[in-house]
């Protein structure tokens, strides 16, 4: 283990001498005034516009890599993602491009969520297939607009062979590698076989999962483009003059490809030199070349700082403790009025989940015999006062599982959607959360549900009571309980839970009924949600916005 480490603090060591000993070579021949001058002359709306470019590229490899953990069914939530990708762009810097990069995050992700090395290391190769076929895409693209458009006849064919054969062998040898290790598994290190085993199960997912291997080509596609195209906003700030996009877009992923060869400090050095030859067949100085090229460098390493302080504070939040257990039972809450026909349906379904060891049913005074059905299914069933908030407070007080299940009497969960919740809670900081959300009825007005799942979470931090709530049942303890009121007591409980952890959503998604829009209208009932709402915010009356919402 020590003589790894030294073999690659040794490697990184050789990348930093390699990127400043090209760099050296390359500013050795530039017209330094010049390159002071174009510097200084760079537009800063360039600048902003990149990194802005540069966001939305992570989402995409977020999204890619969120749809690859999946695959392994090893998902925690969104933000443990997105954390992920960001620490991984900073260890592709740090540890000699992706396979070392990708070995510490790896690493990274199962210590810190409680996971096997080996099922996590398994989908980084999918991963960087993926990556690898979206850079396909995006690259034949762009040539292929760019030889209509003229771009390809600056170059000839005895400039282009060796390069193109070198990439074609090394791609030639992964593959072989890849059919290798697949087909042999060496009986002593059982790692390796766990590994194999892992990466041959992903991969029969991916194969059969069409829409999981187009949705990750397109993000893949999507972050090649963000990265194109923010190469190419940084060379506008820079040259501030008119050039043939159209015909030298192509450069660009070439550029790309060429910085991201593992043998510099992320791209240092071979970006630059690359961008020389590239842009120079379309009139571009090599001052300027450079003085793109090293913008993205700087956004590059600034985000690799992002990156570490992630890293940081994850070594700080989510080291080991023996003595924090994980969750592996669920008790589900149900509040009900008048809720005889769509109660069956609810509870069989959160039955399908084997995480489900009982469903407690809280009826605020029924009288369409709600309760016998609920006896019916083998429920437990509590007659409360009417009002959501005060219903399952009551009924979360006799819960005897380590999570509470808050669910409405029209929302569905799915057979493993327990197993995903339990997941959420391998991040020690969170202490409840909701899933994302869709409804039973399609409609173009009540589309976007999802997206605003996220913008709640993550902005207003904050999850609706149709989410299916959910929260470990001592820390429900801790804080008092369900808030007793009769509308806008997720509210409240988000409120006291941010106090003392984080909210998350869960990798599955709720069917909840549209009933309400079906009634009303769609525009109406956002009308009076949104009405509601603010007035919840400006200090109206609970009971008077209760009464407000249940008038039909």
């Amino acid at each position: 283990m020590k003589a790894a480490g030294h073999r690659k603090l040794w490697l990184r060591i050789g990348a930093v001498g390699f990127s400043a000993a090209l760099l050296l070579i390359i500013f050795s021949r530039l017209d330094l005034a010049v390159f002071g001058q174009t510097a200084r002359g760079v537009n800063p709306w360039g600048i902003v516009a990149a990194f802005a470019l540069f966001c939305l590229g992570f989402l995409f490899v977020a999204w890619r890599w969120h749809l690859m953990l999946r695959l392994g069914g090893i998902v925690v939530h969104p933000a443990a993602t997105l954390r992920s990708v960001l620490i991984g762009h900073c260890t592709y810097v740090m540890f000699f491009g992706a396979a070392g990069g990708d070995i510490v995050k790896a690493q990274l992700y199962a210590r810190w969520y409680r996971l096997r090395m080996a099922d996590v290391l398994a989908v980084a190769p999918l991963d960087r297939l993926m990556a690898l076929i979206g850079a396909i895409a995006f690259g034949l693209l762009t040539a292929a607009f760019c030889v209509a458009m003229g771009g390809i006849e600056v170059l000839h064919w005895s400039s282009l062979r060796t390069p193109l054969l070198g990439a074609l062998s090394l791609l030639a040898v992964a593959v072989l590698s890849g059919a290798v290790l697949l087909r042999w598994r060496p009986v002593r290190f059982q790692s390796i076989n766990r590994f194999v085993a892992s990466l041959s199960n992903a991969f029969s997912a991916l194969v059969k999962n069409r829409s999981v291997f187009f949705k990750s080509a397109a993000a893949a596609f999507g972050m090649h483009a963000c990265l194109s195209v923010a190469m190419a906003v940084t060379l506008a700030a820079v040259v501030q003059r008119d050039l043939a996009w159209s015909t030298l877009m192509w450069t660009f992923p070439v550029i790309s490809l060429i910085a991201g060869l593992p043998v510099t400090w992320g791209g240092a050095g071979m970006r630059e030199g690359a961008s020389i030859v590239f842009l120079g067949f379309f009139g571009v100085p090599p001052e300027e070349a450079v003085a793109a090229s090293m913008l993205i460098l700087a956004l590059n390493y600034c985000w690799c700082l992002v990156g570490l302080g992630l890293w940081w504070q994850g070594e700080k939040a989510l080291a080991p403790l023996d003595s924090d257990s994980l969750p592996s039972s669920i008790s589900v809450v149900i509040p009900t009025w008048n809720e005889a026909k769509s109660l069956a349906a609810t509870v069989k379904a959160a039955r399908q989940a084997p995480e489900v060891k009982e469903i407690l049913l809280a009826d605020g005074g029924s009288t369409d015999g709600t309760r016998g059905v609920g006896e019916s299914l083998g429920c437990r069933v509590f007659q409360t006062a009417r009002g959501r908030g005060t219903q399952m407070r009551e009924a979360a007080r006799h819960a005897r599982n380590e999570i509470v299940l808050l669910l409405h009497a029209d929302t569905l969960l799915s057979e493993s959607d327990g197993r995903r919740l339990l997941h959420v809670f391998r991040d020690r900081r969170v202490v409840g959360g909701g899933f994302w959300k869709r409804f039973d009825r399609r409609s173009f007005w009540m589309s976007g549900s999802r997206f605003r799942c996220l913008l709640r979470l993550y902005l207003g931090r904050r999850v609706m009571g149709d989410q299916a709530m959910f929260v470990r049942r001592d820390v429900l303890e801790r804080i008092g309980g369900v808030p007793d009121l009769p509308l806008f007591e997720e509210f409240e409980l988000c409120r006291r839970l941010n106090r003392i952890g984080r909210l998350a959503l869960a990798d599955g998604t709720v069917v909840t009924s549209a009933r309400r829009f079906r009634d009303r209208g769609v525009w109406l009932t956002y009308w009076l949600m949104w009405r509601i709402t603010l007035g919840y915010y400006w200090g109206t009356p609970v009971k008077e916005l209760a009464e407000k919402y249940r008038r039909r």
